[in-house]
């Protein structure tokens, strides 16, 4: 067969704990990989009484970019997820990035 381009497809892992956010999502890179095509994201929020956390992800090339949005429970209804503001202190939380790629 002619042209034929055989690709090596791994898998990465990487832990990731940051100091300070960023408007948007934080990219994590994996340097394993090239290309994600698929990745798992383990939060670990800090334990806190008022707020809870969750997190939506995205990938591109060979990073993985998490949002982190939290919500008040004890707040009025309504109440909606909001994204941390730009420069919050994340250095509680923690990442355990599992990726499937090339």
């Amino acid at each position: 067969m002619r042209g034929l381009i055989m690709k090596r497809y791994m898998y990465d892992f990487r832990e990731y704990t940051g100091e300070t956010y960023t408007t948007g999502g934080i990219e994590i890179p994996l340097k394993h990989l090239k290309k994600v095509m698929f990745a798992v994201v383990e939060p670990v929020f800090p334990d806190t009484d008022d707020t809870v956390y969750k997190i939506e992800t995205t990938y591109e090339d060979n990073k993985v970019k998490v949002v982190i949005k939290s919500i008040d429970v004890t707040g009025t209804s309504p109440v909606s997820w909001t994204e941390l503001s730009n420069g919050a202190d994340i250095s509680g939380f923690k990442f355990k990035v599992f990726a499937f790629g090339y």
